[in-house]
C-alpha cells in the first residue's frame, strides 16, 4: 500500500530555511542539491512506509489516519 505523505507548514518553513542556508551563508550549491535529493528519496521510501510509523498522537490527526516520523 502506498501512502501520501504531507509536510507541516512548519516542517516545510524549516526545509526551506535550511535550504537557503546551505546556498546563501555556504554558497555550496552541490550540498544543497544532495539534500534536496535525499530528501525526495526520503519522501518516496515513507510513502511505502508509512503504514508502520506511529500514529499521531494529536486527536484529530490520529482519527484521520495520519502518523508520525518521530
Amino acid at each position: 500500500m502506498e501512502y501520501k505523505v504531507v509536510m507541516t507548514i512548519d516542517a516545510e518553513n524549516d526545509f526551506d530555511r535550511h535550504i537557503s542556508y546551505i546556498v546563501n551563508q555556504k554558497k555550496n550549491l552541490q550540498a544543497a542539491g544532495s539534500v534536496i535529493e535525499d530528501f525526495v528519496e526520503l519522501k518516496a521510501m515513507l510513502s511505502k512506509v508509512a503504514g508502520s510509523l506511529h500514529p499521531c498522537t494529536n486527536t484529530r490527526l490520529n482519527k484521520l489516519g495520519y502518523r508520525r516520523v518521530n
